[in-house]
């Protein structure tokens, strides 16, 4: 059982991705830590028998971060929900339509959300950047409860 940055590796200078280049053809700005995330780890896609559960709520959960970045774009700007509310769509959720979201833009720049697509009060808060986010996420067996692991993601 792997958690929190156990879960990435880090980009090599040769893997560098021009965040700037991309910011400019698509008329985004990153946010400051989100940004610093992106340029220095990769996700790796994990085992089809394996998810990620995010703690404190276990109801979070998902089979892997959103690793090409260019597709993303393509998806937020092909989404006038995610466009208007400002949220980057950063990993696809199994469980949650919206998947999670980075907050691009005003007072909550940075904050990573839950997107619950149908349901009112439509962005749950789940932390004040993407490095705290990691830090509360762990690999799990497909089949275990992720509860049993809460107590663990807490050390």
């Amino acid at each position: 059982m792997r958690n929190g940055f156990e879960l990435l590796e880090t980009r090599l200078i040769s893997d560098k991705i021009d965040l700037g280049r991309l910011e400019r053809e698509n008329n985004i700005i990153f946010p400051p830590v989100y940004r610093i995330f992106v340029e220095t780890f990769k996700t790796p896609l994990l085992d089809s028998n394996k998810f990620i559960a995010y703690f404190p709520d276990e109801e979070v959960g998902f089979g892997n971060f959103s690793n090409n970045i260019k597709r993303v774009i393509e998806i937020y700007k092909s989404e006038e929900s995610y466009y208007s509310f400002s949220m980057f769509p950063i990993i696809s959720s199994g469980i949650h339509a919206g998947g999670i979201c980075v907050c691009l833009k005003g007072e909550n720049k940075d904050k990573i959300y839950l997107d619950n697509e149908i349901y009112e009060g439509r962005f749950q808060f789940l932390a004040n950047n993407i490095f705290e986010f990691v830090r509360g996420i762990i690999e799990v067996e497909d089949g275990e409860n992720p509860s049993i692991y809460k107590s663990i993601s807490k050390l």
